[in-house]
């Protein structure tokens, strides 16, 4: 194997003293594979994200909604960047998700106090069968962290600087949360649960909007697949090897979503802005805390799902074939203040509405 220059996946600027441990086990001799971060600007401290969903049945017409989060989308003042992606949910309901990202946050503010509050839902009947939901997030550069196999951008990492050279930090469990700046002093565990807001115990959350109040050091991943750029023979091993088990995964989370932690599991197709599937997917996975996703990425399926990958690319190396498949996550631990939910007219296991109905 050629000798690599690895660098660490944290910024020099932000690495600080540290007081938590590492995971890097003493016997680890560097990864295997390549693995990139994104790099903002110093004077970048917080991107702005948010996942705006619509959820329907089949039968629904849903045209209206899309073309309202559209219309929010192109006007001044809009997203940096964007991505459409759809799912069918346990229930049955189809879901399209719009997930906006901007790391100028003046920016995001004049774009929010340019539309009323109810712009989202605004127009929309609560005895419709069409919901719309919000879940938005100021994530400090400081409470999150990237890894891609290939230094082409993906999620937020598109409005970033620049991506990384290939870093040291990866392929060993635990090396997540050895990226995340704010873990090397803080130990990231969750604090609370979430909880209605302004109501009491409701038996249903459709016909009405709903909103959330979050609990301290929530994790989000967003864990993306991109397979547009690759030749025949790689999206063959994709859909043969890597997708199958990787969808099992998916399917198991969101079967026993409770006794991982898991609060909600959206796997997704990525679409462009008229709904066309392209040769992307991305799964958007919320958890009580780091250290639950860390518990489930050591379970058996995990592991098999990490095994494919990494056998795929391991595999490339040895036949001289350069990998076009990227995958990728963006994951991010989030305090109380920095977290919102909104949900109206959807169904009672819709994101965090998942925590607070039983």
């Amino acid at each position: 194997m050629k000798q690599r220059c690895l660098e660490p996946a944290i910024p020099r600027y932000l690495q600080v003293k540290r007081t938590q441990p590492l995971h890097q086990p003493s016997c680890f001799k560097g990864p295997q594979q390549a693995s990139h971060s994104a790099r903002f600007p110093e004077a970048v401290k917080s991107i702005i994200t948010m996942d705006l969903g619509i959820q329907f049945m089949p039968s629904s017409d849903s045209t209206f909604v899309i073309s309202l989060i559209r219309g929010a989308i192109k006007s001044p003042f809009g997203p940096q960047h964007h991505v459409r992606s759809s799912f069918t949910d346990s229930n049955g309901y189809e879901n399209i998700v719009f997930t906006l990202y901007w790391s100028d946050t003046s920016l995001y503010q004049k774009w929010e106090d340019s539309m009323p509050a109810d712009w989202w839902h605004r127009g929309l009947s609560l005895d419709s069968s069409v919901g719309v939901f919000k879940e938005f997030y100021v994530v400090p550069i400081t409470d999150t962290e990237t890894t891609f196999a290939l230094p082409v951008p993906e999620g937020y990492s598109v409005i970033a600087a620049a991506m990384s050279n290939e870093t040291d930090t990866h392929e060993y469990w635990g090396s997540s949360r050895d990226r995340i700046p704010r873990a090397q002093t803080e130990s990231l565990e969750s604090c609370g649960w979430p909880e209605l807001e302004g109501c009491g115990p409701l038996a249903d959350s459709r016909g009405r909007l709903v909103m959330v109040h979050p609990h301290q050091n929530m994790c989000l991943i967003r864990s993306g697949q991109v397979w547009d750029q690759s030749d025949e023979k790689e999206v063959a091993s994709y859909y043969t090897e890597i997708k199958p088990t990787l969808d099992s995964g998916m399917e198991e989370l969101v079967a026993n979503k409770r006794r991982f932690g898991c609060f909600s599991n959206r796997y997704l197709r990525v679409e462009d802005d008229e709904g066309k599937p392209i040769g992307k997917s991305w799964s958007i996975s919320s958890w009580e805390s780091l250290g639950h996703l860390e518990k489930w990425a050591v379970t058996p399926k995990h592991k098999q799902i990490f095994g494919t990958q990494i056998n795929h690319f391991t595999r490339m190396d040895k036949e001289g074939v350069e990998p076009h498949l990227n995958l990728w996550h963006e994951l991010m631990v989030l305090r109380k203040a920095d977290q919102s939910f909104a949900y109206f007219n959807c169904h009672n296991q819709t994101g965090m509405l998942s925590a607070v109905f039983h």
